[in-house]
């Protein structure tokens, strides 16, 4: 028995089917990287995007600089909440300096957001002194970026140890690490590597 031709609308609904498929799939599978250096992440199972949130950085020639994170698609993005008074924050964000200068910026960038509410210059002098030259001080722009993540229990920011959000290339949380990382780490590296391979 021959099978019945395909119409246009039925080719369309099974290839709607198969990158919802594939995509779902993707989703389902980035806990398998959590091993070794990434074990006990978080996977964030809902959908938690992060492109609209609205950072000021430092003043230029025409006043102090916003960025939408959605300038940054096409990467994977660490972006960490951190404070002044955090010590395991300063030795995190360490880690994270490393990581921008070994990955490089085309790949992935470090969003590193200051929640202690000071001047940017005094943020910037503060990382500076830190040999944290290579990171951007960012800041809450809006200020309300702790209170949108934090209905998920996951994203909860406590101010006594760090918490980095890993986000792919479209601006989905996909996991979280509160606590300091190798991030130049085998593991860390075939993550990166993954997300980054799924959206290009």
């Amino acid at each position: 028995m021959s099978a019945l031709p395909l119409g246009p609308f039925a080719i369309a609904l099974l290839s709607l089917f198969f990158v919802s498929a594939s995509t779902s799939a993707d989703a389902d599978g980035i806990d398998k990287y959590f091993t070794g250096e990434l074990e006990h992440l978080y996977v964030i199972k809902g959908n938690v995007n992060i492109h609209d949130t609205l950072l000021s950085t430092s003043f230029d020639a025409n006043g102090k600089r916003l960025e939408r994170l959605s300038e940054k698609k096409g990467k994977v993005l660490l972006v960490t909440l951190w404070r002044e008074g955090c010590l395991r924050c300063k030795m995190h964000m360490q880690q994270l300096a490393k990581a921008q200068e070994h990955y490089g910026k085309n790949t992935l960038e470090v969003i590193a957001i200051n929640l202690d509410l000071k001047p940017n210059a005094h943020v910037r002098r503060y990382m500076d002194r830190k040999g944290l030259e290579n990171l951007t001080a960012y800041q809450d722009y809006t200020r309300n970026f702790l209170s949108r993540i934090s209905v998920d229990p996951d994203l909860r920011f406590t101010g006594r140890g760090p918490i980095t959000l890993i986000v792919d290339p479209a601006g989905q949380v996909r996991a979280t690490a509160s606590s300091g990382r190798n991030w130049l780490s085998p593991e860390a590296e075939a993550l990166i590597g993954a997300l980054a391979d799924a959206h290009t």
